[in-house]
């Protein structure tokens, strides 16, 4: 669970102007910690046009446990497929992959936009595809979060934008608003940083359903270098390393493929293998 709400706030950010990352993808990597304690790493991946039949683009994240965390075995998979039109990142086709110790799912949402409606399937269940209505802008939150990158005017102390996000069979609002400019240490040095807080609220309701805060550099590369997620239960936070183009080479385990099958092993300690 807390590495997909990490996922979707790496996914708002890029590592070049709208332009530029629509034309040429990114791949960027993050470590991830639980309090002072690495809880394993992210790497979140935009190809545009990967092929004729899959659309415009496709949104790849991937997350892993790593270290001591290794205990707790955990590959998971979100991925994004969609088209530019009738507007940008209008998403056809959403899947998420779950492999955490000996739980495992594969869910879907697909996207039939000509009647603002959208279909839950979980694939490894019993129960029949969930239909339910969306509003027409409304998006898987990796979608809606790139979309809302690409806003130009965003980017002003105070300015706020909201937009309709659909997360499987549940549909929220997603407001960024942009609280400050600070000074951070960052994978490139000192910099100055736009600090973006985030908030999500359950559609047609007041409560708030979660918020986080989010710093990337005050340029025109837009790199996300921090991000601070907030539990019950301690903050998690993702920390930028590596950054590339799309043929970068993947720190990604093998059993982590981009596509295809998860093969996950089971866990078994060293002194077991003797």
């Amino acid at each position: 669970m807390v590495f997909r709400v990490l996922f979707l706030f790496l996914f708002l950010i890029s590592s070049s102007t709208f332009a530029g990352w629509k034309e040429s993808g990114e791949r960027l990597h993050f470590d991830v910690h639980f309090g002072w304690i690495k809880a394993g790493e992210a790497e979140l991946l935009y190809r545009p046009k990967p092929n004729k039949t899959e659309g415009d683009y496709t949104l790849t994240g991937r997350a892993w446990t790593t270290g001591l965390s290794s205990v707790f075995r955990l590959r998971d998979r979100l991925q994004a497929t969609g088209v530019h039109v009738p507007m940008l990142f209008a998403v056809k086709h959403y899947a998420l992959d779950l492999n955490e110790k000996d739980y495992t799912a594969h869910k879907t949402v697909d996207f039939l936009r000509l009647n603002n409606e959208a279909v839950y399937t979980n694939v490894h269940a019993k129960e029949a595809p969930n239909s339910f209505a969306i509003r027409k802008e409304s998006r898987d939150m990796m979608s809606s979060m790139y979309a809302l990158r690409a806003e130009e005017d965003l980017l002003n102390i105070g300015v706020s934008k909201t937009l309709p996000v659909v997360n499987l069979d549940s549909t929220y609002l997603m407001t960024a608003t942009v609280e400050g400019k600070e000074k951070m240490d960052t994978v490139f040095g000192e910099r100055e940083v736009w600090r973006i807080g985030l908030t999500f609220t359950q559609d047609g309701q007041k409560e708030k359903a979660g918020n986080w805060v989010f710093w990337i550099t005050a340029d025109d590369k837009k790199y996300p270098v921090r991000i601070e997620a907030k539990m019950r239960f301690g903050a998690f936070t993702a920390t930028l390393k590596d950054y590339g183009n799309p043929e970068m080479v993947s720190r990604a385990p093998d059993d982590l493929p981009e596509t295809g099958k998860i093969n996950l092993a089971r866990w078994v300690p060293a002194h077991m293998l003797n």
